[in-house]
């Protein structure tokens, strides 16, 4: 760790964070960064002298344990603390994430029309040239700090946007909604498209693809891996997690699956990230659940990942799931979900998770037909095979909270909402 005073500003290059990702009720921060504090804020750069994190001192700050974060798609969210104990039972998580983009959150707040968070947003882009014009006053600069002031100069916001654009090349997609697992690694994780598309494009989704289900080659996969290893840089370090996409990325069998996790692990050289562990994260269907072989999942279970899948069921009634517009019987959806039981108390490193939807004009029978198994099912709470559920529209925001405070009460499964993050 380098620490140089430069005026009033303190520039500490390699700061270690957290080693692990953590469930608290304060700003925490993870991997190797480096550090621009200010009088009045917190800067973060990574190790290519991209910003993602902005966090504010002074008192016309909205709260001080709250912060903005830049994706790499270079999406700003505000991490929105607003009463820790009802947010935690909401979203498995202290903290709210505040959208800079249309979503299906619950939660009225839009910290982006705060003065505060727009000034930050608008003084970050001229954080080089301060940073310059302080070290042109100041003697003996170590090399370290000259290169992070060159960086920080060239990642300007129109080349942040340039990036996020060839991301999306690579990768020859985007990514409209990531897994609510990936809350588990903050949203951090590399995108791998192993497969386009989705098996249903049910008649309700936001998200999905304008064609079918297709797999990649595994010479597309080789070379998405090779271009997101130069694209990440030195920054690489700071991640451990794997995405598989795009939408089912399970139905795209074992073999593919197998070789992008391989293939990642090696060159993305997790093993040797500043964050402990590796994990994998996906989308699976009913089908694809239901036809993924036993040889899959003992080939994850013995990997050096633990891997999460989410599976798409919706609802365990049929006049439901015609009503939203997905073509599967709740005969298959009620076994989707008994296969998730026994695929999660048969395998330690897998975890298979379900999604549900939640809106006030559902039938009764729904909710019904969904507490008959997720109660009736288990003689006893389990703490593998979280439920969640996403919001199908915001109106009647009273009635699904309630309704969802009802069903967790009696529910044998770890359950919170869905909010639709994209990466």
């Amino acid at each position: 760790m380098i620490t140089f005073q430069c005026a009033d500003w303190v520039i500490t290059l390699y700061k270690l964070g957290s080693q692990n990702y953590k469930k608290v009720s304060y700003p925490i921060r993870y991997g190797c960064y480096h550090e621009i504090l200010t009088p009045e804020y917190i800067f973060h750069y990574n190790l290519n002298g991209e910003i993602f994190l902005i966090q504010g001192k002074t008192n016309d700050w909205p709260h001080p344990s709250e912060w903005l974060k830049r994706t790499i798609n270079h999406d700003w969210v505000y991490y929105f603390s607003g009463g820790y104990t009802s947010i935690c039972d909401y979203l498995g998580e202290y903290y709210l994430p505040c959208f800079s983009y249309a979503s299906n959150s619950l939660w009225d707040r839009d910290p982006f029309k705060d003065d505060s968070v727009q000034k930050a947003l608008s003084l970050w882009p001229q954080n080089p040239e301060k940073l310059h014009m302080r070290l042109c006053e100041q003697q003996d600069i170590p090399e370290e700090i000259k290169t992070f002031s060159e960086n920080i100069s060239y990642m300007t916001g129109e080349r942040l946007k340039t990036r996020a654009h060839s991301l999306h090349n690579i990768i020859d997609n985007t990514i409209p909604v990531l897994p609510p697992d990936a809350r588990h690694m903050d949203y951090n994780c590399i995108p791998l498209m192993v497969s386009d598309g989705c098996l249903y494009n049910c008649g309700f989704c936001s998200v999905k693809g304008k064609k079918g289900f297709k797999k990649r080659s595994k010479e597309n996969i080789l070379y998405q891996i090779e271009a997101l290893r130069e694209f990440f840089g030195p920054n690489i370090y700071n991640y451990n997690t794997v995405f598989l996409g795009q939408n089912d990325a399970l139905n795209a069998g074992s073999e593919l699956i197998m070789f992008a996790a391989e293939k990642a692990l090696d060159y993305f050289e997790l093993e040797d990230s500043f964050l402990n562990g590796q994990y994998l994260i996906l989308f699976g269907s009913v089908d694809s659940l239901m036809k993924s072989s036993e040889t899959l999942f003992a080939q994850l279970d013995a990997s050096p990942f633990r891997t999460y899948i989410n599976i798409g069921l919706e609802s365990f009634h049929q006049e439901t799931l015609d009503m939203i517009q997905k073509p599967i019987s709740k005969q298959s959806v009620e076994m989707a979900f008994d296969r998730m039981l026994e695929v999660n108390s048969l395998y330690e490193h897998i975890e298979v998770t379900a999604n549900f939807l939640i809106d006030p004009e559902f039938p009764e029978e729904h909710w019904q037909s969904l507490l008959r198994l997720i109660r009736e099912r288990l003689s006893h709470y389990v703490d593998k095979g979280t439920l969640y559920f996403s919001p199908l529209r915001q109106e009647g925001k009273k009635y699904m909270g309630n309704k969802f405070r009802q069903v967790k009460t009696l529910s044998r499964l770890p359950m919170f909402f869905y909010l639709i993050q994209r990466l």
